[in-house]
């Protein structure tokens, strides 16, 4: 992987906001602030330039220095117009500035069209998930601190969509093209977008640089989240020398290396669970979840995040696949 600006780079390596910049022609990356405690500091919302018009790609967080800062970057460069917002995935610190920027510009939103149940469902924020979490055996005392993290997050305003998107859609910006591509995994709906002409791919939190992403999706079967993800990831190593724009971190080139680096992180929890599962097969998804180190070390230490909820999430991800694969191929799990 090699990072294609130094600024964002080294801003990155800082744990700093960088500064706007334009990592190709024609498009701009804005860093936006998250207005919440999160372990990265901002996302990054880009514009896609053609002519005096442009498309936005995940406007980001719901604050009036993010909504000010987009239009004044746009203004700068000489846009008098936005002909599209387009939403990666459904997450908070992409999609809760969407409903804002569309009153203030009059934009039409577009979003994946398997997302249409999900997008009223924002007016209600995180949702209680206590009587799934006792089904997964996760005690009061975990319950009533994944609960606290929830209420401190804001419902978001659903915008309202113009445009339901599919594999294989088209926008277009001026003499630019923006190819849809669907990624589940991150989050069941995730789409990427693609400039196949100038070599670009907007990945939204499918492939970010510095950090893992993480699961999500209560699918079954063929629609877990993590065979969704690998399926993902085998179909975006198609795009080896393009240059990757993610959602956070910084620009880079190198789709196919940090592809394989997901997938062997992925699939190495996978063979840390399935060791717990062989030793206790009875576990709960807690009682796994408590097992296993995670990227901040042990499970309690994400207490306070809303990781701490994703981790027990992703466990029983992981757990699903697994059994399925003893169903179906008892060598392979």
């Amino acid at each position: 992987m090699k990072a294609v600006n130094d600024d964002q780079f080294a801003a990155s390596r800082e744990r700093r906001i960088p500064p706007t910049v334009e990592p190709s022609p024609g498009v701009v990356a804005i860093p936006v602030e998250i207005g919440y405690r999160s372990p990265v500091p901002f996302t990054y919302c880009y514009a896609v330039i053609g002519g005096s018009r442009a498309v936005v790609i995940d406007p980001g967080h719901d604050t009036p220095g993010n909504l000010e800062r987009i239009l004044g970057e746009l203004e700068e460069r000489g846009v008098v117009a936005i002909e599209g917002i387009l939403l990666t995935h459904l997450h908070s610190d992409h999609v809760a500035l969407a409903a804002t920027l569309q009153d203030a510009v009059d934009a039409p939103v577009m979003i994946n069209a398997a997302d249409r149940d999900a997008v009223p469902a924002l007016a209600q924020g995180r949702g209680d998930p206590t009587d799934r979490l006792r089904g997964w055996g996760v005690p009061h005392d975990a319950i009533e601190a994944i609960l606290t993290v929830n209420r401190d997050q804001a419902a978001v305003l659903p915008p309202r969509v113009a445009r339901w998107l599919v594999d294989g859609d088209r926008i277009d910006v001026g003499t630019r093209s923006l190819e849809v591509i669907a990624t589940p995994g991150h989050q069941p709906g995730h789409l990427c977008f693609r400039d196949a002409a100038a070599g670009l791919l907007f990945a939204g939190d499918h492939l970010l640089p510095t950090v893992f992403p993480g699961l999500q999706g209560l699918g079954t079967g063929a629609d877990n989240a993590l065979v969704r993800m690998l399926e993902s990831l085998e179909r975006v190593r198609a795009f080896a020398d393009d240059i990757v724009l993610p959602g956070h971190g910084y620009a880079y080139t190198g789709v196919v290396e940090r592809a394989d680096a997901m997938e062997r992180r992925y699939l190495d929890r996978a063979a840390e669970m399935a060791g717990v599962l062989r030793d206790r097969p009875g576990a709960t998804i807690w009682e796994v979840a408590t097992s296993v180190k995670w990227s901040g070390g042990a499970i309690d230490r994400l207490r306070g995040t809303y990781t701490f909820y994703a981790a027990i999430e992703q466990t029983m991800i992981h757990v699903d696949r697994l059994r399925m694969l003893a169903e179906t191929s008892p060598a392979r799990a």
